[in-house]
């Protein structure tokens, strides 16, 4: 408890420029909140769309049903799932190409989204420096602050809510790293888990392929011509 009330008063002394940081703080939680809830999502969904892709095909041996499934989850991830699948009569080429185009498209609107916490870093250390040009400004104006009757005391005032003011706007920098390095390596972490999942599909679907259907067609094999089950 005294801990807060010291970070209190010292938020009080650092004056009108901690209230840009006031704002980047919230701007800060709100954006990591969002960050952290897209990745937790498509973590959710890179476990869910893989298996029950292959196990409609174990069960079913017609990619229709798996289609069906996948549209079902409405996910990122199983529409290129989706995507690749419905290529499948012309090429397992096709496939992987269509299913990893797809698939970098939504990663990299994760990726896009995650410059947000380096803008406010870098915004918090310039309104951190504006309030410390403020806070040694002020004792110097023509209207000095209310309850101070010497100069020495407006610059000892001045100099105090400068300092706050920076160490308020270093810490909002130091957190805004702090959580994009953390999210950045989950990032990093979904791609691998990504990439993974879409090789144990691709091992799946050509160890079936022989005895997949397409809407109840067979799939013509490039490699051994018709085959079917």
């Amino acid at each position: 408890r005294a801990f807060l009330v010291s970070v209190v008063q010292h938020w009080a002394q650092g004056g009108h420029g901690v209230y840009p940081l006031a704002v980047l703080y919230i701007v800060m939680l709100w954006v990591a909140a969002r960050q952290l809830r897209r990745l937790l999502r498509a973590r959710r969904h890179v476990r869910v769309a893989v298996p029950f892709t292959i196990a409609s095909l174990r069960a079913s041996h017609d990619v229709a049903d798996a289609l069906g499934t996948l549209a079902a989850l409405g996910s990122p991830l199983a529409h290129s799932i989706a995507a690749g699948l419905a290529l499948l009569p012309a090429s397992s080429a096709a496939v992987q190409i269509v299913t990893r185009g797809k698939r970098d498209a939504d990663l990299a609107v994760l990726d896009r989204r995650a410059r947000a916490l380096p803008i406010i870093a870098s915004l918090s250390t310039l309104f951190g420096l504006f309030g410390t040009i403020t806070g040694l400004i002020q004792p110097f104006g023509c209207c000095p602050p209310p309850g101070v009757h010497s100069k020495a005391q407006a610059i000892a005032l001045g100099i105090s809510e400068s300092m706050n003011c920076v160490a308020f706007a270093l810490l909002l920098a130091v957190l805004c790293v702090v959580l994009d390095g953390l999210l950045d390596a989950w990032r990093l972490r979904l791609r691998a888990d990504v990439e993974r999942a879409l090789a144990l599909l691709d091992s799946e679907v050509d160890a079936l392929r022989p005895h997949l259907r397409f809407f109840g067609a067979h799939i013509p094999d490039g490699r051994h011509g018709y085959r079917g089950a």
